[in-house]
């Protein structure tokens, strides 16, 4: 394997751990909106949060590092090409909705989830509500629709 395919295979790698910890973080933000349960939604919103920090954010710290080694080492891109100016501005607005909005979301979930359970309360709509809110629903939605747009990005290297 020579340095072009080790910086694209870490690059590859680096995608993989974000759209798996995205797709991940979405089925436990599915999980906990729709139960009742204080345990299931604080442990699906404590899994979200590891689930960012295990893999959403190195992999995009991955894919973003190896992914500019191989843009600036080899002349077949360039940092100016329409394409790969847009995955940067996408890559931030993953990255800040994932760890800006998204996480502390999870977090306010998971401690609203552990005070229930402090005090005994074992199933609660009110938790389940806070779960299945609009904004965390609308910003995963829409993190995902960009994740997506990157990934076609990345394959199909328009223009």
């Amino acid at each position: 394997m020579d340095e072009r395919e080790s910086l694209l295979f870490l690059h590859l790698l680096g995608a993989f751990l974000l759209v798996a910890g995205a797709g991940a973080q979405t089925a436990l933000g599915i999980r906990a909106a729709t139960s009742d349960s204080s345990r299931i939604i604080g442990a699906a919103a404590g899994a979200q949060i590891v689930v960012q920090y295990a893999a959403i954010v190195p992999g995009a710290l991955i894919a973003l590092v190896f992914g500019s080694v191989l843009i600036t080492r080899f002349d077949a891109y360039d940092f100016s090409d329409a394409w790969i100016s847009a995955s940067y501005l996408l890559w931030l607005a993953a990255l800040g909705a994932a760890t800006g909005y998204l996480g502390p979301q999870a977090r306010r979930l998971r401690d609203h989830a552990h005070a229930l359970l402090a005090d005994g309360v074992e199933e609660s709509e009110e938790l389940r509500l806070h779960a299945d809110a609009r904004g965390p629903k609308a910003v995963g939605l829409a993190l995902n629709v960009v994740i997506v747009v990157f990934l076609f990005l990345m394959v199909v290297k328009p223009g």
